[in-house]
């Protein structure tokens, strides 16, 4: 991006605020709520039913209202939502499975179909490593921008070219006069597949 249309894209997404709750910074701004359960975890393991109690305790924390209600808060029939997952810490430090399911099950109560439903993580071999695949429900769509990890990622058919971060350094044994070397793209995910993101941390 240049610096006009980074300013342009700002000053139009101020202006549109008023008219949508989930125009940033969103509807719960600096809101955070934290809950907790003793039977979350036992013998080292996730358990899913407290999870789910607390998830949905969250929620309607968050947003005063049911958890299914508190759901369609943030997203409606129609909408394309990606789901975000991290594997960087396999096989122990990774998303977990029980909240992932969770999620999946509150965006289908608001609405939002099975084929409306992406889990991304930006390289196809670690996601698959990780087993992020064998949680999902059948329908649900997997996405992911490259086939494995490389240092400095100069295929970009996962990336879009139209979109990216300019920096004025490579990593040292790359050509600073190589715009894919220097340039972060954003994944076609984010700018083509879907219009809600949900970011699932470790």
């Amino acid at each position: 991006w240049t610096r006009r249309s980074f300013l342009a894209q700002a000053a139009g997404a101020a202006s549109a605020a008023p008219l949508s709750k989930l125009a940033m910074p969103g509807p719960y701004r600096g809101r955070v709520v934290a809950v907790e359960h003793s039977g979350s975890i036992d013998g080292g393991r996730y358990q899913a039913e407290p999870v789910r109690a607390m998830m949905r305790r969250g929620m309607s924390e968050l947003t005063d209202d049911g958890w299914v209600e508190a759901w369609r808060q943030f997203v409606s029939p129609g909408d394309v939502v990606g789901i975000k997952v991290n594997p960087v810490g396999a096989p122990h430090v990774i998303s977990a499975p029980e909240v992932l399911t969770e999620i999946i099950a509150g965006l289908e109560a608001a609405g939002i179909k099975r084929q409306d439903i992406a889990v991304y993580d930006r390289y196809r071999h670690e996601f698959y490593k990780a087993g992020f695949d064998r949680w999902l429900p059948e329908g649900v769509r997997v996405s992911n921008a490259a086939r494995q990890y490389d240092e400095v990622q100069m295929a970009i058919e996962g990336y879009d070219p139209d979109h990216y971060m300019e920096m004025a350094l490579t990593l040292p044994g790359y050509d600073i006069s190589s715009v894919t070397a220097r340039r972060s793209y954003l994944a076609k995910f984010i700018t083509k597949e879907v219009n809600k993101l949900v970011n699932l941390c470790v």
